[in-house]
């Protein structure tokens, strides 16, 4: 991980790709997005395109997206 940004391993079991994929595209106004899909894990890692934002915070916001979308997904299956 490089300085300026943040990382955030995924549980593959618990959220799909295409659950990461979706929140992916919410956050692609205020960062850059990397998905790698690992063995046993999703990574992500967001640089924010403002050097004054919060990593910490955009890190948590990231996960709460998600789990927002996870939501989302379920309740409409």
């Amino acid at each position: 991980m490089g300085k300026g940004e943040v990382s955030i391993s995924v549980n593959p079991n618990f959220y799909s790709m295409d659950c990461v994929k979706k929140t992916k595209k919410l956050f692609l106004k205020q960062c850059k997005v990397l998905i790698k899909k690992r063995k046993n894990l999703i990574e992500v890692r967001l640089k924010p395109k403002s050097k004054r934002a919060n990593l910490e915070i955009l890190g948590y916001e990231f996960c709460n997206h998600m789990l927002n979308t996870l939501k989302e997904m379920r309740a409409g299956a």
